[in-house]
């Protein structure tokens, strides 16, 4: 069981590396509503996700399952090592 303070750096670290991400795709971070439309153009051999669940991931509030995790990572040119703490850059 992953502890709680654990979890919130875990969720932290993602939306960082989510809004650097998204800021250097679109120049400033999209709305939940164009985050969601433009995953979902994305989101082959995974589940689309609603505005609420792309609202979330850009407030750090859940983080993404791994299917979203890797359409994000090859979308958004997004190291998951870093994003998750394994390394820095």
């Amino acid at each position: 069981m992953v502890e709680k303070g654990n979890k919130n750096m875990v969720l932290e670290r993602f939306q960082h590396y989510l809004s650097a991400a998204l800021l250097r795709n679109y120049g400033r971070i999209p709305s939940a509503a164009v985050f969601a439309d433009d995953f979902n153009l994305r989101a082959v051999g995974t589940t689309t996700v609603t505005r609420e669940t792309t609202r979330k991931w850009i407030n750090g509030i859940t983080l993404p399952t791994v299917g979203h995790i890797v359409v994000l990572v090859a979308w958004l040119d997004l190291d998951v090592n870093v994003m998750f703490g394994k390394s820095e850059k």
